[in-house]
């Protein structure tokens, strides 16, 4: 198979694992944050790293707000840490959740950011004063991600019982519910944002039509459990990875496998991979798991 992703290096700071990577103040810098409780700023041009901030609890969801050049950091106790990263110092702590704050999205259109937990609820707050807009209960099990598309003024949500939940962001009321066989990982709106691409507990990747709010292709797709989903702005391929300790990359158009990454025949993780981030403005893609492992990929278009 073609080498679309080509390893460059790899970073080995992290003590314990690693379950979280997001965008940082500008293109060649990302954060990095887990199980060791630490927000690592990382740069990727110099090679330097700083940690930023040392959390109580562990870390399983980052969301950076480049208007006020804040961190927001989801903790499994439910809790959302504000961080002032120009002041250095925590400006307030969320406390509307429960469980485990597994994704937290921002929305620049509306300066709003959207957060899932594994209370099974989600939340729609203000980034600009922090206040608390909606609540809204979706289910009894996890929601472990959400994404959104302005163009479709949608918000869908991916729950442990198997639904992906598409609700309008002018109101957040429910439009749609999409019924999957297994409980749903990660997300990725792909052709155009009319279809959603859905990755499985149970290693599937389902294609859902969102104009006929119909499921059109399903198959197996790794061998354990569909973590994450990504596709660069333009880019005519999609990349998954798994609990399964691979990178799959997919043709965009056809979702046809085009390479595998995998320990001992690549530069792959060791364990499972938690996470992906592509890097803003260049060819570079970041990725993270169990092996405390952050390493930097170049995508070869």
């Amino acid at each position: 198979m073609t080498e679309i992703l080509s390893f460059v290096k790899e970073y080995h700071i992290h003590q314990a694992a690693v379950y979280a990577l997001e965008q940082g103040p500008t293109s060649e810098t990302f954060f990095s944050a887990g199980s060791d409780r630490k927000v690592i700023l990382w740069n990727i041009e110099t090679d330097e790293h700083k940690v930023v901030a040392q959390i109580p609890a562990m870390i399983v969801s980052l969301c950076y707000l480049p208007k006020q050049n804040y961190l927001l950091v989801g903790q499994t106790g439910g809790g959302i840490h504000v961080l002032d990263l120009s002041e250095k110092k925590e400006m307030k702590l969320l406390s509307a959740h429960k469980a485990y704050i597994f994704d937290i999205k921002y929305n620049k259109d509306t300066n709003q950011f959207y957060v899932a937990s594994g209370d099974g609820s989600i939340s729609i707050w203000n980034a600009e004063n922090f206040e608390l807009l909606h609540q809204v209960k979706l289910t009894e099990e996890k929601i472990r991600q959400l994404t959104f598309s302005t163009e479709r003024n949608e918000l869908a949500a991916g729950c442990g019982d198997g639904n992906v939940v598409l609700l309008n962001l002018s109101d957040y009321k429910i439009k749609q519910t999409l019924e999957n066989e297994s409980g749903v990982n990660s997300l990725l709106y792909i052709n155009f944002n009319q279809h959603l691409l859905v990755g499985l507990k149970e290693a599937h990747l389902v294609e859902w039509d969102l104009m006929m709010y119909q499921k059109v292709n399903e198959f197996p797709a790794h061998n354990w459990a569909v973590y994450s989903l990504m596709q660069q702005q333009n880019s005519p391929y999609i990349i998954s990875t798994s609990r399964d300790k691979t990178i799959k990359v997919w043709d965009a158009a056809t979702l046809k496998p085009l390479q595998r990454i995998q320990r001992p025949t690549s530069n792959g993780h060791t364990h499972s991979v938690n996470a992906l981030l592509p890097l803003a403005e260049s060819n570079y893609v970041i990725s993270t798991g169990d092996d405390r492992r952050v390493k930097v990929w170049q995508v070869n278009n």
